[in-house]
């Protein structure tokens, strides 16, 4: 092997592949190519000749000097029908430098109302701010100085905007603390928890009826601080670690839910430890609400929050 780097010449080759799919309607790319020398990566994309595009799902996470003053790709005539957009990695996400907007302002993702929306990143912060955003993915909190500090709640005030779709951590613990008036119109939220012990123990012990007791009341506790919330009508429970559940909750637990939000028609439950993984895919289960029957549960497909953001179909 000469060690020669192929990566310039495999984007170039890729990119007038793609450039030339002109009813393309969703793009979703993930690269790992390394740093290209002289002009930056992935140029290609301001070239597409695609005006269907509608949904881009980028991430390049290579390190390399982004032009991120001038959003020349964002600002493509291709790009300007665009409606959900997740980008990340160094390129748009964690940017190095602070991000200037340009002077095309009004054009820049004009029409955005789907965000995969990173807090480091200020491009996404002005997007939330200035963009009639309605549905938000990706928002992750780890310690309590990150939920106090981020700049979401802020953004969406000054936008004047109302989510109807929030899916991030400790989603459970967060909305409580904000203003509540750019959400109250959010119809569909996640992920709320089910305890990880009691999740394993189904499996490893025959106290099905403990366990259970224990998930409905864990899933009613995290509900109760979000009975603000008159639109919700989905909600997904995740489970850290193990498989989805297999029991079935009581009916007076559902009661006790109908209480707490009489709107509510779906809980989806789901592994979110391995939704990412390209190998395994387990089974999700989805509680549905029946004008008739009550609520009745069935196997769906397990979903990404950009899915679920995007409107990916569950069965």
């Amino acid at each position: 092997m000469s060690g020669t780097c192929n990566c310039d010449t495999m984007d170039q080759e890729l990119g007038e592949i793609i450039i030339n799919l002109k009813n393309l309607r969703a793009l979703s790319l993930s690269c790992h190519l390394t740093h290209r020398t002289g002009d930056h990566k992935h140029s290609w994309l301001a070239n597409l000749q695609t005006h269907k595009l509608r949904e881009l799902e980028f991430g390049c996470y290579a390190q390399y000097n982004w032009r991120d003053e001038k959003c020349v790709e964002l600002l493509a005539p291709c790009m300007k029908k665009l409606t959900a957009v997740k980008l990340d990695g160094i390129m748009y996400g964690h940017m190095p430098s602070p991000w200037h907007p340009p002077q095309e302002l009004d054009n820049l993702l004009a029409q955005i109302d789907t965000l995969a929306y990173n807090e480091h990143s200020p491009l996404h912060t002005w997007l939330v701010s200035k963009r009639s955003i309605k549905k938000v993915v990706s928002l992750l909190f780890f310690t309590l100085d990150q939920l106090l500090s981020s700049k979401l709640t802020q953004a969406l005030v000054t936008s004047s905007s109302r989510l109807e779709l929030l899916y991030t951590q400790n989603v459970h613990i967060w909305l409580p603390m904000q203003d509540p008036s750019p959400y109250l119109s959010l119809q569909s939220i996640g992920s709320i928890p089910i305890n990880t012990s009691t999740s394993v123990s189904i499996i490893l012990t025959t106290d099905v009826t403990a366990n259970q007791m224990s998930q409905e009341s864990d899933i009613l506790d995290y509900l109760k601080p979000l009975a603000f919330l008159n639109c919700l009508a989905f909600v997904e429970c995740g489970i850290r670690d193990g498989d989805t559940l297999s029991t079935e909750w009581s009916q007076e637990f559902f009661a006790k839910v109908e209480i707490q939000h009489p709107s509510l028609t779906h809980i989806y439950l789901v592994s979110r430890k391995v939704t990412l993984s390209p190998v395994r895919w387990p089974p999700a289960l989805m509680y549905e609400k029946s004008t008739t029957c009550g609520w009745k549960k069935s196997p769906c497909g397990c979903l990404t929050y950009w899915d679920i953001a995007t409107g990916k179909n569950f069965w």
